[in-house]
């Protein structure tokens, strides 16, 4: 525990000064101070109380290395390859936003997650981007370290966070089989006839649908680097959005406490059907409900912690996502059409209840909108725009 204590803490001295030399970016110290601070301390607390709880914390390094190898490169190669086109290629305005928005489709058809996490591929993205960073983009590579270091800090604490609450939860009353009536019902209009909610999910039975569903629902990681980049490079406001997005998760946590709410894999894993079963969401699926009975069990987990259905975290995050890349018109496009499939994904896949989805979106726009009302309130606007 003190090795883990000792590790977080030494991160904010590291992480404040990779940020303060902002790649065309200007932050006040003490706020970028009080983010990194607050992640840490999510993290102590994290860590205190699972071993209060009997449990022994697990820090994430797969997921580390899942930034290194997979998610930033691949968010780095999409993001400046939009920015190179946009600056080669020469046509209307409303001509290149059309074409983001036919390459965000195309990426979600023939892209698959099995393909961009392959050795092969991640081994090219990764000598691209590191001759494009020491070669070109040099005064890049500590703010983007910063960052990845900021998001390993608060998805391990979100991630801890989730046993903390399950433990909470664990043998209370849930409200799955009140969401699952009211989509019983809503799917049985929607269809004209009475649903059999055994191997109800995928909703459509398409193997072309369902790729597309479950493209777009990994890329939901990869895209949270994206907006750091866009951020980064366009001097936009990070701190801001990476506040936003860690809220979402902390608030999330708070609502799935007052109504817990586990989702139709978990609680009624028959929803499902079998001839998924070698697809990359049943294993997500069975890997996020392992850690579930290990909690139920009392026994150690091992695997990451993610189990709040309502309000779904995936379409808040794509919400918030989506709103920051306004600073990029081509990067806006180029998503849209991916976190209009990530929200839908999140129902039809069956990993949420529908009542998940507005309640994401609303969460979202009220933390986006809080905490642009609290910045108003205490930063002063500059005297001058940042590039």
């Amino acid at each position: 525990m003190h090795y883990e204590i000792r590790f977080m803490e030494s991160l904010k001295k590291v992480v404040t000064n990779m940020l303060d030399q902002g790649y065309h970016i200007v932050i006040q110290s003490k706020f970028m101070g009080i983010l990194v601070t607050s992640l840490i301390l999510l993290n102590i607390v994290s860590i205190l109380l699972l071993i209060t709880m009997g449990y022994l914390p697990i820090i994430q390094w797969n997921f580390l290395y899942y930034m290194i190898a997979a998610a930033c490169p691949f968010a780095y190669i999409i993001t400046y390859s939009i920015i190179y086109y946009e600056g080669l290629v020469r046509l209307p305005n409303r001509f290149q936003l059309f074409f983001c928005f036919m390459l965000g489709l195309l990426l979600t058809i023939c892209l698959r997650p099995q393909i961009y996490l392959s050795v092969q591929i991640i081994s090219a993205f990764l000598i691209v981007v590191i001759w494009h960073l020491i070669k070109i983009n040099k005064s890049f590579i500590k703010p983007l370290l910063g960052t990845m270091i900021i998001y390993f800090i608060g998805y391990n604490a979100i991630w801890n966070l989730n046993y903390v609450a399950l433990n909470f939860v664990i043998n209370r009353h849930l409200y799955d089989h009140i969401f699952l009536k009211i989509d019983l019902y809503l799917y049985s209009i929607l269809y004209g006839h009475a649903i059999n909610q055994i191997g109800m999910y995928p909703l459509v039975g398409s193997n072309f649908l369902f790729s597309i569903f479950e493209t777009s629902y990994v890329l939901i990681f990869p895209e949270v680097f994206v907006v750091a980049i866009i951020l980064l490079i366009n001097g936009g406001k990070l701190i801001q959005y990476i506040t936003v997005l860690f809220c979402c998760y902390i608030f999330g946590l708070l609502i799935f406490i007052l109504f817990p709410s586990l989702g139709p894999f978990i609680t009624y894993p028959e929803t499902f059907q079998l001839a998924y079963r070698n697809t990359l969401t049943y294993s997500s699926m069975r890997m996020l409900e392992s850690g579930y009975k290990a909690i139920k069990n009392g026994v150690q987990f091992n695997t990451i912690g993610y189990f709040v259905a309502m309000p779904s975290l995936h379409v808040a995050i794509a919400i918030v996502t989506q709103w920051f890349m306004t600073i990029s018109k081509p990067h806006f496009w180029l998503f849209l059409p991916i976190n209009c499939l990530i929200i839908v994904s999140t129902f039809f896949l069956g990993y949420h209840f529908l009542i998940d989805v507005p309640t994401g979106i609303l969460l979202a726009l009220v933390v986006i909108f809080s905490i642009h009302y609290l910045e108003k309130l205490t930063v002063k606007p500059p005297s001058r725009g940042c590039r």
